[in-house]
């Protein structure tokens, strides 16, 4: 290939990777990008990250900074070293900036200096770099062959795992069975249980049929389980009457040992059903107030059957709702009225609950997956942010792949669909609600990559006219 056609594919080279490389520090300087501090909470840890600069990573903080320099020299040649360090540095401190105002995220001074020290190093080391490691622009089509296969193989793990994330997982077998409050208290609820049980596995009816595993109450008779599991409640400044559990304020009923045999079948059954007869005294109990749960504390949790207003909720743990049920929770509101018996059946398989009150059938919930929760993006917009992080980088790379641009979407089209076919065929595998805007959104990003791989294409100088693909031939 002529010298010249040799250089404006190598800057086109360049500049896509920069791109790659400044989505990748965005993203994991940002992640989980949960944008909710206040002007106070922002002036606070922007004093704080001068308070305590460093940590333990500091080194690597250098690392982006030398790539970026090298990968803008050479997508920029014409240009001065020290103006382009100067605008590398003025983007990495408005991202640093940025990671003040997220959530679980904290920056520091110390990043910025370790990040500016990278800089003047690639600028000083550039030219060696680029005499010893210029078979790196020769091997660029093998390099990004792989980097696409790398990148389609990374979105496919994380669509199948983010479908499989609603899913009953990750239970501690440690936790005690309580009804009428939470453990430690907290979250009473006032009324009496007349029958409560809980089963492993999933029913199609409130006409409830033989399960494997079960403890089942009839609280007028006592605080036996009749079912499978012979699991003893004790209880706290309480009696049992004649209707049932009568639940004051405060008081509630805890097993005499964690519920590790029930918690540990519904886990490997992946389904549980909760049957519940009460009276409530009140209708405004909030919390919300615990009938049924199987927790330990406020904040952890393997699944709640609880009262709040007039409503049922449930919060199962799985990998997408968090240990403690609540990012996705089934909420169903006038189930509730005081002094007024209800008979509640409820089933679950973590992603998806059906329930019935009073034989009625009220409906199913269901957690239909996003595009960010795939990546426990906690921001806005969260499904957009998940599809530049991990489609725009397919598009964007196919397209350099051909020096033909329609070759190039093709390529980007067929990769893009790999993941996404991936993410509907396990939500049909798995009976769940096809992702039908995670995958619109996939597609939109793979489109935009692809669009911005073209500019990149075109203003790098990379031409496909008769005249270089015929220089090329000749060379």
């Amino acid at each position: 290939m002529p010298d010249g056609a040799q250089t404006t594919r190598s800057r086109g080279d360049a500049c896509t990777a920069l791109v790659l490389l400044a989505v990748g520090v965005v993203f994991i300087t940002l992640y989980p990008f949960g944008f909710v501090r206040t002007t106070d909470v922002f002036l606070q840890q922007l004093r704080q990250s001068t308070a305590d600069p460093f940590d333990l990573f500091l080194p690597l903080h250098a690392i982006p900074a030398v790539l970026a320099v090298w990968l803008t020299r050479a997508s920029f040649p014409g240009r001065r070293a020290i103006v382009l360090a100067v605008w590398i540095a003025l983007f990495l401190l408005a991202v640093e900036l940025v990671q003040v105002a997220v959530r679980y995220r904290h920056a520091r001074l110390g990043d910025v200096l370790v990040q500016w020290a990278g800089l003047g190093a690639g600028v000083w080391v550039y030219p060696l770099i680029a005499r010893r490691f210029g078979w790196l622009s020769r091997a660029a089509l093998p390099i990004f062959a792989l980097a696409l296969l790398a990148i389609t193989a990374l979105a496919s793990i994380v669509v199948v795992r983010g479908q499989q994330g609603h899913n009953i997982a990750d239970w501690d077998e440690s936790f005690p069975f309580m009804l009428g409050d939470e453990y430690k208290g907290g979250r009473p609820w006032s009324g009496t249980i007349h029958r409560a049980a809980i089963y492993t596995g999933k029913t199609d009816s409130p006409e409830l049929g033989e399960f494997e595993h079960s403890m089942i109450y009839d609280l007028a008779q006592g605080p036996e389980s009749v079912g499978t599991i012979d699991f003893t409640l004790r209880t706290k400044n309480i009696v049992y009457g004649e209707n049932g559990l009568d639940l004051d304020r405060g008081t509630y009923a805890q097993g005499t040992r964690p519920a590790s045999e029930m918690s540990s079948a519904i886990e490997n059954t992946g389904a549980a059903t909760i049957a519940i007869e009460c009276t409530p005294t009140l209708t405004e109990q909030t919390g919300p107030a615990r009938i049924l749960t199987i927790s330990k504390g406020l904040e952890v949790r393997n699944i709640t059957a609880a009262q709040e207003g007039d409503a049922f909720v449930l919060r199962v743990r799985t990998p997408r709702s968090g240990a403690n049920g609540a990012d996705f929770q089934a909420v169903w509101p006038g189930v509730f009225e005081a002094d007024r018996l209800v008979r509640i059946v409820a089933t679950t398989t973590g992603g998806r609950t059906r329930l019935w009150v009073d034989g009625n059938d009220l409906g199913e919930r269901e957690h239909v997956s996003q595009l960010g929760d795939w990546l426990k993006i906690r921001s806005g917009g969260k499904s957009w942010i998940a599809g530049v992080a991990l489609f725009v980088p397919i598009g964007l790379v196919a397209m350099r792949l051909s020096r033909k641009a329609l070759f190039g979407i093709v390529i980007g089209i067929v990769a893009g669909a790999i993941p996404i076919g991936l993410a509907l065929w396990t939500a049909l595998s798995m009976t769940l609600t096809l992702p039908i805007p995670a995958a619109v959104i996939g597609l939109v990003c793979v489109a935009a990559g692809l669009l911005l791989g073209l500019v990149i294409k075109v203003c790098s100088g990379v031409s496909d006219s008769p005249k270089v693909m015929e220089e090329e031939r000749i060379e």
